[in-house]
């Protein structure tokens, strides 16, 4: 990766909210302090707060419960949730959740409001299990292009803290009933996150959010080997972060604009290979 990138966060500071409700170790990446900022004319400040907050909600929330939070906690951006367990807050699961609300906010900052909006509208609206819902319908390409780059940023970013002291964790399986979870742990070369992003399959059935590429745009930087149990045949290398987010920049509503956004702006760069890739992600 780049020694630096050229990144920002949006321009005015973040309201952050840590939640210690059950159900924690999840955020949720609301910009609602952000919104509210951008429409000073709304005439009620509280009923925009609850609609984008009901909106936003994951699919399973009681959503007034979460209205009510984070209404009386003055409009957060981000909430960050840590089931009570303060020891949770030092680990490097709970620096990879952070940098993957950051990494929305960094994508709000990029496509504004009403693209955010739409955003979660897809996530509140799109039916099916899992926490993304199902994978084939209108909604779920831009749900999967926010995902897929805030999985991709949190990990990669929790690698370059952590590096090989990362801790395994449970990925790839049923969230909600905890059942074939596996497990991603530090290899001889990689960290855990970088595992996981190395490892993920987007074939495996028993993961209800198999569809979320979460491995696609490391696939895309990285010059190595598959890992046999990606079932991934990845032959694109080269490309880095700052051209992702540039793509994410022009407002791409979806995964298969953000491609061809992806290899216009880069002269094409290994179209065929990167097309095949994208493919093989159910794109």
């Amino acid at each position: 990766m780049a020694k630096a990138m050229h990144i920002g966060l949006p321009p005015k500071a973040l309201t952050i909210m840590l939640s210690s409700k059950k159900g924690a170790g999840h955020g949720n990446t609301y910009m609602l302090n952000m919104m509210l900022h951008n429409n000073a004319d709304v005439n009620s400040v509280e009923t925009l707060v609850a609609a984008v907050v009901i909106i936003w909600s994951p699919v399973t929330a009681a959503l007034t419960a979460l209205a009510l939070e984070a209404y009386k906690q003055r409009c957060p951006d981000i909430k960050y949730g840590y089931g009570g367990d303060p020891s949770y807050l030092t680990t490097d699961r709970y620096c990879e959740l952070v940098y993957h609300e950051l990494s929305h906010a960094i994508h709000y900052a990029a496509v504004g409001d009403n693209w955010w909006l739409k955003l979660g509208l897809a996530e509140n609206k799109n039916p099916g299990i899992g926490s993304y819902g199902e994978c084939c319908t209108n909604y779920a390409p831009r749900i999967a292009l926010a995902e897929g780059w805030a999985y991709y940023m949190g990990h990669l970013m929790a690698d370059q803290k952590w590096g090989m002291g990362s801790t395994a964790f449970p990925e790839q399986g049923d969230f909600d009933t905890d059942r074939f979870m596996l497990n991603f742990a530090p290899t001889a070369s990689f960290s855990s996150h970088i595992n996981f992003l190395e490892s993920f399959d987007p074939t495996r059935s028993d993961d209800p959010n198999h569809w979320i590429p979460k491995g696609l745009l490391y696939d895309l930087s990285d010059g190595g080997t598959e890992p046999a149990e990606s079932h991934i045949s990845d032959n694109v290398s080269g490309f880095r972060p700052e051209q992702f987010f540039n793509a994410l920049q022009s407002g791409t509503p979806d995964v298969n604009a953000f491609k061809q956004t992806l290899l216009s702006q880069n002269h094409n760069y290994q179209r065929d290979q990167v097309i095949s890739l994208f493919h093989q992600y159910g794109y």
